[in-house]
């Protein structure tokens, strides 16, 4: 290493100007504060996109997770949806299982409904006719009925004419039978009375009753013995068929 020089002393003066242009100037407060806004302006610079990008990232990437969950969200309620849509698929098979079993009862209850509604025609119009004769039967019953009583009214009022007429007739009986009797109760007195004047004529007695006084007085006991009348109302007591034949009068008659 001795026996080497140093070049900056075989440098000529030329050389040491060059370095001397060479050599870096001394650093001043302004031209640090310079470099310090230089570098702060290259990294705003730098960064801002960068920084602008990164949160255009984070947003996008938060958008990405938001649209990740309502994707597994909608998936869910898609999931459920196909689920749902098939239960109700389910469903409406049975529904329709159900309205057709439904249709067909209620085609086979229009049918029974319609058998019925004909055996009810059927019945309705036996009924009427039914009724028709009954109304019939009770028409004639009832014009019977007034004609039986027609016909009592008359036979009631032929049987009081009757009545009266007997009644009449009984009355005329009656004074008949006491005039008999008066008469018989006479013929007695008229052969007590012959009977006496023999006696006190002292007239004797002919034979075979020549004048009659036995006969006067035989009848004259036959009168007085007669049977008195019955009254109408024992009569009516002792008929009453007579009474009971009205009815039948009346029917006879209708």
């Amino acid at each position: 290493m001795g026996q080497h020089t140093p070049q900056f002393a075989t440098t000529p003066a030329t050389g040491l100007e060059d370095n001397a242009a060479a050599l870096p100037t001394p650093v001043t407060p302004r031209r640090h504060v310079e470099r310090i806004a230089s570098l702060l302006a290259l990294g705003s610079v730098v960064f801002l996109p960068y920084w602008l990008i990164r949160r255009r990232m984070t947003r996008l990437h938060l958008e990405v997770a938001r649209i990740g969950v309502a994707n597994a969200a909608l998936t869910r309620d898609v999931r459920a949806l196909h689920g749902e849509l098939a239960m109700r698929r389910t469903e409406n098979e049975r529904l329709v299982e159900v309205l057709n079993q439904t249709r067909a009862g209620a085609e086979a209850l229009r049918s029974q409904m319609e058998k019925r509604e004909g055996a009810h025609a059927q019945e309705s119009t036996g009924m009427r006719d039914e009724m028709r004769d009954i109304r019939l039967a009770l028409e004639r019953l009832a014009a019977d009925a007034v004609q039986r009583d027609h016909a009592r009214a008359e036979w009631e009022k032929i049987r009081r004419e009757d009545l009266r007429a007997f009644l009449r007739e009984r009355q005329q009986t009656r004074s008949q039978f006491a005039a008999v009797k008066e008469l018989g109760t006479s013929l007695a007195d008229v052969a007590a009375f012959m009977h006496e004047v023999e006696l006190q004529q002292g007239y004797s007695p002919r034979k075979s009753d020549g004048r009659g006084i036995e006969r006067m007085r035989r009848l004259a006991q036959k009168l007085q013995d007669l049977p008195e009348p019955t009254d109408v109302v024992d009569q009516l007591r002792e008929k009453p068929a007579d009474t009971a034949a009205g009815p039948d009068i009346g029917k006879e008659k209708s």
